[in-house]
């Protein structure tokens, strides 16, 4: 069998696969620029192999000639191709400034011109111009390749030697882009940039191989090779999804989001973060090759245990002098076999929402306008100190009071005058108070005091000296200087608790009715029996 004719029934039956697989990736959907650059090698491959069948086929040199400048309408820009598909992986971008890719297609282009102008003759001779790519030709018998095969030889001009050198130079720069990227990516990104970095390198060999000789092979097989490299490139496309628009989002997602993100593997080693993870882990952890989610219990304690028993984990920091609060969520990887392959740690920013709680919380909790406990929440945390003070036997006291005559305010100075004196004559009153009393507005002008280990004759001390100074008070409210003073309704246990809450509270209540009674601008206890 003729060892020729099998060569062009391959590289025919390789490029009408390449054909397909370039229709195949040009009518998919998401036509971003990584899968333009795939079809473009697939297409330079398919026309490639498909010239040089040609050559092969050929019967006459000068025919040979021609398809050999066919030829080179695509050796030129597969080190291009393959440069921009390196920079593209390496810097997660999905489109270029075109004019840049313009200034890499200068030499290519140039070396397409001028192996075109080499002459179709059998006698090789021209201009100097013409023979810049080549400069001659001789027929050679390939006896090895079967029936006397033969075929033109190329003596290589200045211009093929600047074209290799270029193309030498661009197979440097994507090995350098993909060795970058092996080093620095996690171990399913290894994998591939490896396999992209042997392609580089056996690239460059076949580039190398090419300049050391003087003539061109009068049967190149480089196109094998070339096709090679293409198999490679679909493989990884359908493998991994090099350029499907999904995975591209999630990726630039992952790298643009304002959200830290640490990605872990099955034994939870962190082997990627975004850069705002990085910035927010730098000084708070060490830096070094083994970081795993138990090194973040350094600056955040339970993380890892709270994480890994799916429990809810918040982080408080101080960043800058402020306080920021972060839910840390923790996310299951899984397979195809609905296996754990990893896992994803990220932190969620929840300051501002806890601030918010923070507000609705203190509106819910405290009096508006005076900013003491409102009557539900006094009641609350009352009962609660009331349920205390019985089981470890503590005595309790109340003390209700209003302010006289605050109708007679509102009327005659307004009610913005009012509601300043209300907030003025609770600041004088909290000002007697302890940290353990517990103060609330009642309703209106009315406000209470629960206390616990105290007696009641304690508690009337504190409602006399409240009362005088209240009454001492003068209240300036635009210019106006206005006058109040307070009754109080004072009761208690004297021992030990023995009634209710509520009936506590209805004895300051007639304590306080009894003290306005008498005349108001006093402190009433309240008598058992009356």
């Amino acid at each position: 069998m003729r060892l020729d004719m099998a060569i062009a029934t391959l590289l025919l039956s390789s490029s009408i696969l390449l054909l397909v697989a370039f229709i195949y990736i040009i009518t998919r959907k998401d036509q971003i620029v990584g899968i333009k650059i795939i079809a473009a090698i697939a297409a330079l491959n398919c026309g490639y192999m498909f010239f040089t069948a040609g050559f092969v086929l050929s019967g006459t040199p000068e025919a040979q000639i021609w398809f050999s400048h066919l030829q080179y309408l695509c050796i030129p820009y597969f080190a291009v191709m393959w440069f921009l598909l390196s920079v593209l992986q390496k810097q997660n971008c999905i489109h270029f400034k075109w004019w840049r890719v313009g200034l890499l297609l200068v030499i290519p282009i140039l070396s397409t011109i001028t192996s075109f102008l080499y002459p179709a003759t059998t006698e090789p001779s021209g201009s100097a111009v013409q023979l810049l790519f080549f400069q001659s030709h001789e027929i050679v018998t390939s006896s090895w390749v079967g029936g006397n095969y033969v075929g033109v030889s190329f003596s290589k001009g200045i211009m093929y030697y600047v074209m290799m050198g270029y193309n030498a130079l661009l197979a440097i720069m994507a090995f350098v882009n993909y060795l970058f990227m092996y080093h620095n990516s996690a171990r399913t990104a290894k994998k591939r940039a490896f396999i992209f970095l042997l392609a580089c390198g056996l690239s460059f060999i076949m580039i190398n191989s090419a300049v050391i000789r003087d003539q061109t092979l009068s049967l190149d097989l480089s196109p094998f090779f070339m096709g090679m490299f293409s198999v490679i490139t679909f493989i990884l496309l359908i493998k991994f999804e090099l350029f499907d628009l999904i995975p591209v989002a999630y990726r630039q997602i992952y790298t643009e989001s304002n959200i830290p993100i640490l990605i872990l593997d099955d034994n939870y080693v962190i082997i990627e973060t975004n850069k705002v993870a990085k910035n927010f882990l730098r000084g708070r952890i060490k830096e070094n090759e083994h970081l795993t989610l138990r090194s973040l219990e350094g600056f955040d304690p339970g993380v890892f245990s709270d994480l890994i028993n799916q429990c809810e984990h918040e982080l408080s920091i101080f960043d800058n002098g402020e306080e920021r609060y972060f839910s840390v969520q923790l996310y299951t990887l899984y397979n195809k076999k609905q296996a754990a392959s990893g896992y994803v740690v990220y932190y969620q920013d929840i300051t501002e929402h806890k601030n918010e709680m923070r507000k609705l919380k203190h509106l819910a909790e405290y009096d508006d306008l005076t900013k003491i406990h409102n009557r539900r929440y006094f009641f609350q945390k009352a009962l609660d100190k009331f349920d205390k003070a019985i089981v470890k036997n503590q005595s309790i006291t109340l003390i209700m009071f209003d302010l006289d005559d605050f109708k007679a305010i509102n009327d005659i100075y307004g009610h913005q005058a009012g509601d300043y004196v209300l907030q003025e004559a609770t600041a004088v009153v909290t000002k007697t108070l302890s940290d353990d009393d517990l103060i609330g507005r009642y309703g209106g002008e009315e406000f209470i005091i629960f206390q616990t280990g105290k007696t009641i004759e304690d508690a009337a001390k504190m409602a006399n000296m409240i009362c005088v100074n209240v009454s001492n008070q003068i209240f300036v409210h635009n210019g106006r200087s206005i006058k109040t003073s307070a009754s109080f309704g004072v009761t208690g246990s004297k021992n030990l608790i023995t009634k209710s809450f509520d009936n506590y509270i209805k004895e300051a209540d007639d304590a306080l009715y009894k003290a306005k009674s008498l005349g108001k601008k006093q402190i009433y206890i309240y008598q058992e029996n009356e």
